[in-house]
């Protein structure tokens, strides 16, 4: 499940990252101010924040993986990182709930 919601989550990002040069239509964004520059910088930061949980997540994995033979209380602790990391994760996905490949398993 992980994996397939990491996925979707990073699919959309990278859509969301191919309309960052022609989002001209920022009027409906509440955060609009000057023009569509401030909106495709909100956008990009959006991604950005968006793959930086990804990254930590899978970062975790990798912990988990490693030190899966180490002491309880290390495990754990990762364990809760990773747990934790998989519901931001699920709920960022769940901003694309209206998307076709979307899988209501995720809701946050």
């Amino acid at each position: 499940m992980a994996d397939d919601l990491v996925a979707f989550l990073l699919a959309r990002v990278a859509e969301d990252e191919r309309y960052l040069p022609d989002a001209i239509d920022s009027t409906a964004a509440p955060w609009f101010h000057d023009g569509t520059l401030e909106w495709r910088q909100r956008l990009a930061r959006t991604c950005e924040a968006k793959r930086h949980i990804v990254a930590e997540f899978t970062f975790n994995e990798r912990q988990m993986k490693r030190f899966a033979d180490s002491s309880t209380e290390r495990v754990a602790g990762i364990e809760g990182r990773i747990q934790g990391l998989l519901m931001a994760i699920a709920a960022l996905a769940s901003t694309y709930s209206d998307h076709p490949d979307y899988r209501d398993e995720w809701r946050a």
